[in-house]
């Protein structure tokens, strides 16, 4: 018999960049003021991105738009939130960040050499991210997800 909750592959687009990322974003943007969103775009410009495989991403673009963006640029945004929030927000909301930041690192790594260490890694990510949101339960099936 299918049961959503458990025969439903995460989809981590969707779930992961057009869902947590894309709604921390935009509430840490609208968290700013305009000079702070001015700080924002300039910590965005000037983040060094090599090794990272992404375009160099656009401050104004990234803040003035950040309800309206793409999954691309939120791949982008996760990769460089430690260094462009850091003192941005508060320290709860970044401590989400990392731990959204380090499940991400896992998320999307595209070769797993050692699956029994992934998972083990994988799983002490998604309970580190649900210590610090627990709402965002959904993402505890990603484990069994992985093939």
């Amino acid at each position: 018999m299918f049961d959503p909750t458990t025969d439903s592959p995460i989809e981590i687009l969707h779930v992961i960049l057009l869902g947590f990322v894309k709604y921390f974003w935009r509430d840490a943007v609208s968290q700013q003021n305009t000079e702070n969103k001015n700080i924002l775009k300039t910590h965005i410009n000037s983040v060094n991105i090599d090794g990272l495989g992404i375009d160099k991403p656009r401050g104004h673009t990234l803040v003035q738009y950040a309800g309206s963006l793409t999954g691309r640029d939120f791949y982008a945004v996760i990769q460089i939130i430690p260094q462009v929030l850091y003192d941005m927000i508060p320290d709860p909301a970044y401590k989400v960040w990392l731990a959204l930041h380090q499940l991400c690192t896992l998320a999307f790594r595209l070769v797993i050499n050692n699956k029994t260490q992934y998972l083990s890694d994988l799983s002490t990510a998604v309970n580190n991210f649900l210590a610090q949101t627990p709402k965002f339960y959904v993402i505890i099936h990603i484990i069994e997800h992985i093939w």
